[in-house]
């Protein structure tokens, strides 16, 4: 992949890559892959005041200097420790049970997103076989930003 940057702008800002990333298997524009603080705070920047916006050019150790929108993948290093990762994650739980040790990070987030998701899908099935859940739903949305349009579609049946 190669990118030659060329500036744009009159206002310019120069970063570094940093060591942390997005772990996005997806292709990303390299503002979106690094995550470092200097790329949490520009990217704040960049949605709240898009008209100010410096051209941002980052150095990467892989890429050189490239533009800030320049789509990058994670390397094959990177992918490799992601797998083992996750691999490892999935034996921890599975095979040696959730209580033996508590793991910390992305296999308890993905594994406490998935639980969250088969209780709530459970919930709504419980109350949609007993016909409550037009009564009950409201309960479960109090901080929702989807509650206006689940509204809509209980009001539709």
């Amino acid at each position: 992949m190669s990118a030659v940057y060329e500036p744009s702008g009159d206002r310019l800002l120069i970063l570094s890559c940093s060591r942390r990333k997005r772990l996005d298997k997806d292709l990303l524009p390299a503002v979106e892959r690094y995550d470092g603080p200097a790329f949490r705070v520009l990217r704040r920047f960049l949605r709240e005041m898009p008209f100010e916006a410096p051209d941002v050019p980052i150095l990467s150790a892989e890429y050189g200097l490239i533009p800030h929108d320049l789509p990058i993948a994670l390397s094959p290093q990177e992918r490799e420790i992601l797998l083992k990762l996750f691999m490892s994650g999935l034996r921890a739980i599975w095979v040696r049970g959730p209580r033996r040790k508590p793991h910390r990070g992305f296999c308890n987030r993905a594994t406490h997103n998935l639980w969250v998701l088969l209780e709530e899908a459970r919930w709504i099935r419980d109350h949609l076989e007993s016909e409550t859940y037009k009564e009950r739903y409201k309960d479960r949305l109090n901080n929702s930003t989807y509650s206006r349009l689940i509204d809509r579609v209980v009001e539709a049946q």
